[in-house]
């Protein structure tokens, strides 16, 4: 349990601040300890038990429970010592800042001019088998000019039928992408196995002049987490420095049975002719739970700044039959201090057309046919920005976790 005093001495964030409200951090500083560390001792882990999850064609970036692992890493990547590179971001949410106060495993990575930069998995790993709790620190610099993708998958070797206890684990990756640098990402990722399994992830980038990013993240939780023992929190921080400079988002959030998910986005526009688009689905069912909270801040020398934020979600009936309904909060903020932008946010939230399905259904369909496909009609435009190597992932992540055959169809 975490006491007041490690609360107050580390500045962690309390559920009564207003980023904080929605999320249940009580929960975790009850059952989640600070210290103990599993990355500090890590578990050996052999390239046949992750072959099976990694993807062809990539470099890899092996980090596992929370160190990278270079054994079992292939990729051209500049490894940087301390004091070689720079804060990415300054302004650090509480448990971004835990990683920093509490001397986590921290690594630096480059990827430079000259050469081609094959496309990057960084694959997280971890191998709890007893509570456990990790915080672990990534900074990532992106050379001006050089364009990079960046796939990330999390996986748990921990054994199916075990339980772990609690674990917290608490990963944070820093971005800068120099003058003109490209980067196209794709995240998809849930706790670890355990009952009480607590994901905190967060993402703080700085973008130059002219730098592109576009990131596509997929976020579930596992369907065997118990009932209420457990949340996903994901904090996207960018940072547009530099004029012209760009963020595109598409998110996919799922959540099922009692599960807690929360995304949370602060985009700020310091400087003109910047841009930033934000597409957020989500998809909540039984007494599942979905908070997305998302804000833009344009600064006064932001000019022809153009920021766009649209959040639509959607309540599916419980799988049991009861009478118990799922539940989303969307929180959209605009903070404009700049006379001469386009900036605009909307969320709705709704259930699936009933007179699709009946429309669907009377042409021959099955029920559970008519709703996979306009489960998946509500995720397509999420899809649409990926790129041929990661396209085949998300599409069979979706495939899993959304059109679940009978499990929706009920």
């Amino acid at each position: 349990m975490i006491n007041q005093q490690e609360i107050e001495s580390y500045r962690l964030p309390l559920s009564t601040e207003e980023d904080w409200r929605l999320t249940p951090l009580s929960r975790l500083y009850r059952t989640a300890e600070i210290g103990g560390i599993q990355a500090l001792s890590p578990t050996k882990v052999s390239h046949e038990e992750i072959a099976p999850y990694l993807i062809a064609g990539c470099d890899h970036l092996v980090v596992v429970d929370g160190l990278v692992d270079r054994e079992l890493s292939a990729a051209a990547l500049h490894y940087l010592a301390a004091g070689e590179s720079e804060t990415i971001v300054a302004d650090y949410t509480g448990l971004a800042r835990l990683t920093r106060e509490f001397n986590s495993p921290l690594t630096q990575l480059a990827m430079r001019a000259g050469g081609k930069n094959r496309p990057l998995q960084l694959l997280r790993v971890t191998t709890a088998t007893a509570p456990s709790t990790q915080h672990s620190r990534m900074v990532l610099a992106i050379a001006a000019g050089v364009t990079a993708e960046l796939v990330e998958t999390e996986i748990s070797l921990a054994p199916q039928n075990r339980t772990v206890g609690v674990a917290w684990h608490n990963h944070q990756l820093e971005l800068h992408l120099g003058a003109g640098a490209k980067l196209n990402s794709y995240h998809q990722f849930g706790p670890a196995a355990g009952r009480q399994a607590f994901d905190t992830h967060g993402i703080a980038a700085r973008l130059d002049s002219a730098a592109l990013w576009q990131a596509t993240k997929v976020m579930r939780a596992e369907s065997g987490m118990e009932s209420g023992q457990g949340f996903i929190r994901h904090d996207i921080g960018v940072e547009l420095t530099g004029p012209e400079a760009e963020f595109n988002l598409r998110a996919i959030v799922l959540a099922e049975n009692s599960q807690q998910i929360g995304l949370s986005t602060r985009i700020q526009h310091q400087s003109p002719h910047c841009r930033s688009q934000q597409s957020i689905k989500a998809i909540s069912r039984d007494q599942s739970e979905v908070v997305m909270q998302g804000l833009i801040w344009v600064h006064p020398d932001a000019q022809q700044t153009q920021a766009h934020l649209l959040a639509r979600g959607m309540i599916l009936p419980p799988t049991d039959g009861s009478p118990a309904r799922g539940q989303i909060t969307f929180k959209p903020e605009l903070k404009i201090f700049a006379d001469d932008v386009k900036c605009s946010h909307g969320a709705t939230v709704g259930e699936l057309d009933r007179e699709a399905l009946f429309y669907l259904t009377s042409r021959g369909l099955t029920a559970m046919a008519a709703r996979e496909i306009l489960v998946a009609a509500f995720i397509a435009s999420a899809l649409e920005s990926l790129d041929q190597l990661s396209e085949p992932a998300i599409a069979a992540a979706a495939q899993r976790v959304i059109l679940g055959g009978e499990d929706y169809a009920r």
